[in-house]
């Protein structure tokens, strides 16, 4: 499509996600590739799906996709789509401070711990803070919920346990309105 791309029209696709979660662009893949694309990947899908995703949804989810197979990756670089990320995402950064420092983000942006190349370990430690409202369930591995959404039709997601009463009353007072939503039951 060029670099001539209208910033109109990026512009529309961003509105579209901040206000509906989601924005199809067209032709991504050419018309004249789509249907050789569909044949290739069903086959693809057919002999690498997980099975126990296969059998609750019938979808063929590989994971790990690009990395058997990487045959639709010139799409991901789509001119458009790339502008429609950076427009939302910001353009790839790395942060770093120095011992001590603490970094807060929304948990939903893309984010990937960066290779460690010293000799020394390097200490992380990832508190997620949320709103009464939100259901965490999901991440609780004990919770019926998390069975139900993430073990049984076989996905993936961070888990968390439960904080037991004891190392709660532990916590300095002013923590504890943070976490309280987390004792184990």
């Amino acid at each position: 499509m060029g670099n001539d791309i209208p910033e109109m029209a990026i512009q529309a696709f961003v509105d579209q996600v901040r206000e509906s979660g989601y924005c199809v662009i067209p032709d991504v893949t050419p018309p004249s590739e789509c249907e050789t694309l569909r044949v290739h990947l069903n086959a693809l899908g057919t002999k690498l799906r997980r099975e126990e995703v296969y059998a609750s949804q019938r979808v063929s989810a590989v994971k790990g996709l690009m990395s058997v197979d990487q045959s639709a990756a010139p799409y991901l670089a789509d001119e458009r789509m790339l502008a429609v990320v950076e427009a939302l995402l910001g353009k790839n950064i790395r942060i770093t401070g120095p011992a001590g420092s603490m970094l807060l983000m929304d948990s939903r942006t893309w984010h990937c711990p960066p290779a460690n190349h010293s000799d020394q370990a390097r200490v992380c430690v990832a508190v997620r803070y949320a709103p009464w409202w939100l259901n965490l369930e999901a991440l609780d591995p004990e919770s019926e919920l998390r069975r139900q959404w993430v073990d049984e039709p076989g996905l993936s997601e961070n888990d968390q346990a439960r904080i037991p009463r004891e190392a709660y009353e532990r916590l300095p007072e002013k923590a504890k309105p943070l976490l309280r939503h987390w004792i184990r039951k």
